[in-house]
């Protein structure tokens, strides 16, 4: 992780954003990385047969507006890209979708991916490996992971925060029923993370509560996929905001003031 910092015209030290780009982009990569191994090495996968076309994937249905109040700076667009089934032994020609969300910032601000039918089940257990690898070939170590009780049917996760208070990307995945669905945001898109972020030495060490008050806003994205459970954020997003940037969370790293200049007598 980039953690160096530039100095804006003003005097005050910037944080590279690439550090954080690079982070969510890393996160995404691994999470198509593992679906592609979980496919070529097993993980349990056997083939599925599913003629034609699985049930229409949904996250295109998400408004600009609905991701709006989850980004700092304005939405500008929306790309919607086909999920194959063949990513997940599938013979259905699309099983899914992933919706990515540009601002004005960034062109991946916050992207959502959708899965449907047999593959659903799949989605979730490749998404839950990349997230939290174990040191067995294939398993999922369950204890990185904290569950996002907001979540609609009870299983959605999130990356527990390290012994620094970091994660390494923000990510909320989620199964109901038969819909696998994930949210994967760029971490200091989202309110007042950024400052909590600038606390902690421009790192990622804001503490366990601040990463559960963003899954908890995140996560009711999924809410709507679902169309079951709260879809507004806006009392996780006023507890993230809550969060004093000298505690970053569960304490994160306190950037040191200049001592001042002594006085001429």
């Amino acid at each position: 992780m980039d953690t160096s910092t530039a100095v804006h015209m003003s005097g005050e030290p910037v944080v590279h954003r690439g550090y954080q780009v690079n982070r969510r982009r890393a996160a995404l990569c691994a999470s198509l990385a593992a679906t592609a191994m979980g496919l070529v090495m097993g993980f349990g996968f056997a083939p599925a047969a599913s003629a034609g076309r699985a049930a229409s994937a949904t996250c295109a249905q998400l408004t600009k507006a609905e991701i709006q109040v989850l980004l700092a700076h304005p939405v500008t667009k929306l790309t919607v890209t086909p999920v194959p089934g063949i990513l997940y032994g599938i013979s259905a020609k699309q099983v899914g979708e992933i919706c990515n969300f540009a601002d004005t910032e960034t062109s991946n601000a916050f992207t959502v991916k959708v899965i449907v039918g047999p593959a659903a089940a799949r989605a979730y257990k490749s998404e839950l490996h990349s997230m939290a690898p174990s040191s067995a070939f294939g398993s999922i170590d369950s204890r990185k992971l904290a569950p996002v009780p907001v979540v609609s049917g009870g299983k959605g996760v999130r990356e527990r925060a390290d012994n620094r208070g970091a994660v390494s990307g923000a990510e909320v995945a989620s199964i109901k029923g038969s819909t696998f669905c994930a949210v994967i945001p760029t971490d200091d898109e989202i309110p007042g993370v950024a400052r909590l972020e600038k606390a902690a030495g421009y790192t990622a060490d804001i503490g366990d509560k601040a990463w559960a008050d963003v899954a908890a806003a995140i996560g009711e994205v999924c809410n709507r996929i679902y169309h079951s459970g709260s879809t507004n954020p806006s009392a996780a997003l006023a507890a993230l905001q809550n969060i004093k940037p000298s505690q970053g969370g569960n304490g994160g790293i306190t950037v040191p003031k200049l001592p001042p200049i002594p006085k001429k007598h």
